[in-house]
């Protein structure tokens, strides 16, 4: 479990280990740290449990796997929740979306969709 209390010793610790399993293995992150910094070679699947609210933040957590090194296919799994907090961020990914292809729209005169 890799999460904000766990001291940065500890943190690089827990990676090293998690790198150099020979077997099957699982690194669970909170959300706070999904997206900061790491570079997760040895995993290939990314299983999000509950959607961000920012959907930068969501796809900096998915590309934690999906780096330059990486040997295996990288697979991102999102669950959604209906009639929950999931359906309120993806209100929001689509909203942010259609507001940053206007903006693009209008800096660069293209039509985004």
């Amino acid at each position: 479990m890799y999460h904000s209390g766990v001291s940065s010793r500890e943190r690089d610790r827990l990676q090293q280990e998690f790198a150099s399993l020979d077997r099957p293995g699982a690194l669970i992150l909170t959300a706070a740290l999904g997206g900061t910094g790491l570079n997760l070679v040895a995993a290939n699947h990314v299983i999000i449990m509950q959607k961000f609210c920012n959907l930068n933040e969501q796809h900096q957590a998915i590309v934690r796997i999906h780096r330059i090194d990486q040997m295996l296919t990288p697979k991102a799994w999102i669950l959604h929740c209906a009639g929950g907090v999931d359906d309120r961020a993806e209100e929001l990914h689509q909203s942010r979306g259609k507001f940053e292809a206007q903006v693009m729209h209008g800096v660069i005169q293209e039509k985004f969709s």
